[in-house]
């Protein structure tokens, strides 16, 4: 009986994992997080046609996955479908090895219990149907810790041997599993060592202890004293960028260290003094310890990278000696030790501060278990210990340590999930432990499901109902995708492409220059400007350029932000867009002829508009018809030399068409019928009539020619028997056949 509950509760948690991630892989297209995949499926073809990363391919992370998916593509057919189902099947073997894994710890019970938490675990359902490596980070990872916990149990040391080589090969699908690499070794070695051993559970003691917080309280406020008293000291934007409280602002500059370092070394200093410590000479005990002990040091630490030594010499050295510059060293630049503490804590606070609470379903796990455990705490339910879990804790805490102190990596929570599956661990086997009564057991289960499932629901209800709650973009990636698609079949276009978004390159089969389709590896870890990438692609004999909705997402990295603005604003000055189209809500795709634009005027789509640019000033144009605004779409396509075709959609997918005939003066929209147009300009304007007087806001006249003027800039608008009013002092709505718009 009891194995048969088992097994029907692990049948759920398979059919529960299958459904959701099945569904997003049928159902997904988003640009806020394809970039990537497109990326890693488009570098995988590549490999296919005989080129090779980092040599022929500008790649930024180990080989591993690049080559297995290659594999995958000649096994089971080269497209995204193939890619995205072999995270998932990775995916599902994570859940039996979650399952064995809780066995160990515990039993079961906690195997189960484990599996449907991940099962359930947002970030991961968030990861587990993309073509990513984040799946196959959490294979080793899950991988290595059921062997870590097998010689906890036994100390035979072919498990230390298996764990270090698994994490190891792990290692070369991405640098993210580093930090806990290197602490699933350093936790070994401690383990080895029965005085080490006591240092670390006496440091756990120490750091764990209720004083604690008396102690982070005074290291803040006294933080915040000083932090104030040199501002007011040095009054100055510089002394603001620097001199700010950790924790609470989120760190944005290399200089940020400092206040980070001062803040540790206050509380390191009231810990020293309060638990009478003498780190110096602890330090070098253990240090003569393990130098004592370097036979093992040399032989676990010769285990773990020789899974690397070989893979990553074999794709990566020995195609290029550039190979750890292009993948390790430029990455360390992304962010600081220490520093990714205080930015990780300060984006939360951030996020609850300003309203953004949807950021934070991927910490809904985290959140429960600390709830749960506190909850717990609070009632002093009586908890059976475990010399596992006590152990596992020892390894947390190195892990910690590791990740926010040693590592330079960026606290994304997709790149902490080898931490946080070690508390979820932990957690749980607490949590298990506690002597509840059964309907106390059944409401903490019941809670957890139910948050986790609004978690989960928010993510899949984002991707297939089409509604972006997280951020703006995201639901017609796949639908521009599509009609993009069909026009460039129907329209013949051929010639080489480059996409600031390589899934767009991969998805519709482009012709393209292999070395430089990473365009964020490119701007944000080379450090190459809009000059530099345009300079490369006439080098390269690009003839087209597609820039999406990836190009115009608000990105946290201010380099990012001012380089793909610079990249989309070279593209609309100086090139000719053939094809365009985007949506109100955000998601855009644009199909630029890279040849010189002679046009004074250039039009774009965006945000569900026509966009005009007068030398740099820019407004939105959108038509009305019986009440109706047709601004929930807009598409352009060019026809001849100079006249594009323009249609407009409304909520209700009605749409009108007309046509937009640009020239040297300006120019000139046609419409089938006499037409009402809304013109919003970004900047305040001027609206004189033929006889220069104003017209006042409110205000509707007849004319056939009038001047908006703007800044120091005049636009004339021409046309037959128009009838204007202006609605506010940034809008005008224009009434007519025919419109010109020509430069003063």
């Amino acid at each position: 009986m009891k194995n048969r509950k088992v097994i029907i509760a692990f049948l759920v948690i398979i059919l529960f994992y299958l459904f959701t991630r099945t569904y997003l892989v049928l159902h997904n297209f988003d640009e806020n997080v394809d970039y990537d995949e497109g990326t890693y499926l488009l570098i995988a073809r590549l490999i296919n046609q005989g080129y090779l990363p980092y040599r022929d391919i500008f790649a930024v992370h180990p080989p591993l996955y690049y080559y297995i998916l290659a594999l995958i593509f000649r096994l089971f057919g080269d497209n995204y479908i193939s890619g995205r189902l072999f995270s998932v099947s990775l995916g599902f073997v994570s859940l039996i090895l979650a399952y064995y894994i809780g066995r160990e710890v515990k039993n079961e019970k906690l195997g189960i219990i484990f599996a449907g938490f991940l099962a359930m675990n947002p970030i991961l359902l968030f990861t587990n149907f993309l073509a990513v490596q984040e799946t196959f980070i959490e294979f080793f990872v899950l991988f290595s810790l059921y062997y870590f916990i097998k010689y906890l149990k036994t100390t035979k040391e072919k498990y230390a041997y298996l764990s270090l080589f698994l994490v190891g090969l792990g290692s070369t699908v991405k640098f993210t599993i580093i930090p806990y690499a290197i602490s699933i070794y350093l936790a070994l070695l401690i383990f080895k060592s029965k005085k080490l051993h006591e240092y670390l559970a006496k440091t756990k003691q120490i750091l764990l202890n209720k004083e604690q917080i008396k102690v982070i309280t005074i290291a803040y406020i006294l933080m915040i004293l000083i932090a104030s008293s040199i501002f007011i000291l040095l009054p100055i934007e510089a002394t603001k960028e620097i001199m700010v409280v950790p924790g609470f602002y989120e760190l944005d500059n290399f200089y940020q260290i400092l206040p980070s370092i001062l803040l540790i070394l206050i509380w390191l200093i009231f810990t020293t003094i309060l638990f009478r410590l003498r780190f110096i000479s602890t330090f070098l005990k253990s240090a003569v310890l393990i130098i004592r002990d370097i036979k093992e040091v040399l032989k676990y630490g010769a285990i773990l990278l020789l899974p690397k030594i070989i893979i990553e010499g074999l794709f990566g050295l020995f195609i290029t000696p550039k190979y750890i510059s292009q993948t390790y060293l430029i990455q360390g630049t992304r962010m600081l030790p220490i520093v990714n503490l205080f930015w990780y804590i300060g984006s939360i606070i951030h996020n609850i501060s300003s309203g953004e609470l949807d950021d934070l379903l991927f910490m809904f796990p985290l959140f429960l278990l600390l709830l749960f455990t506190l909850i717990v705490s609070l009632f002093k339910i009586s908890s059976q210990k475990s010399a596992i879990r006590q152990k596992l804790t020892l390894l947390f805490l190195v892990s910690f340590f590791v990740y926010f102190f040693i590592a330079p990596i960026v606290p994304f929570e997709k790149f902490l999930i080898p931490m946080w599956v070690i508390l979820y661990l932990i957690l749980l086997d607490f949590l298990l432990s506690v002597k509840l009564t059964k309907k106390q057991a059944i409401a903490l289960v019941l809670a957890g499901v139910l948050f986790l499932s609004i978690a989960d629901f928010g993510i899949i209800y984002r991707y297939s109902k089409q509604r972006a709650i997280i951020r703006k973009y995201g639901g017609y990636s796949k639908e521009l995708r599509d009609e993009l698609s069909i026009y460039l079949k129907e329209s013949g276009i051929e010639g080489k492409f480059y996409s600031a978004n390589p899934m767009n390159t991969y998805y519709l089969n482009l012709n393209t220059t292999p070395k430089y389709l990473d365009l964020y590896g490119l701007i944000v870890l080379k450090d190459m400007n809009e000059i530099a990438l345009f300079s490369i692609l006439r080098e390269e004999n690009i003839d087209y350029f597609i820039c999406s909705s990836w190009c115009y997402i608000v990105w946290s990295s201010q380099k990012q932000r001012e380089r793909l603005k610079a990249i989309s604003t070279t593209l609309l000055n100086n090139h000719t867009i053939i094809y365009a189209s985007a949506y109100r809500v955000g998601d855009i795709i644009e199909l630029y002829k890279l040849e010189e634009s002679l046009f004074p005027i250039k039009i774009k789509s965006y945000s569900g508009n026509l966009l005009l640019s007068f030398n740099g000033t820019l407004g939105e144009l959108f038509v009305n018809k019986n009440n109706i605004s047709y601004n929930f779409k807009t598409k352009i396509v060019k026809i001849e030399q100079d006249t594009y075709k323009i249609t407009q959609y409304s909520d209700e997918a009605n749409s009108i068409e007309f046509s937009a005939i640009l020239s040297k003066e300006g120019i000139k929209f046609e419409f089938i019928n006499p037409l009402s147009i809304t013109l919003r300009f970004f900047t305040d304007i001027s609206l004189l009539d033929e006889d220069n007087t104003l017209i006042k806001t409110g205000e509707t006249r007849r004319f056939d020619s009038l001047i908006v003027i703007i800044g120091d800039q005049k636009i004339k608008i021409d046309g037959e028997n128009l009838i204007i009013t202006k609605i506010s002092g940034r809008e005008i709505r224009i009434h007519g056949k025919e419109v010109k718009f020509s430069m003063g």
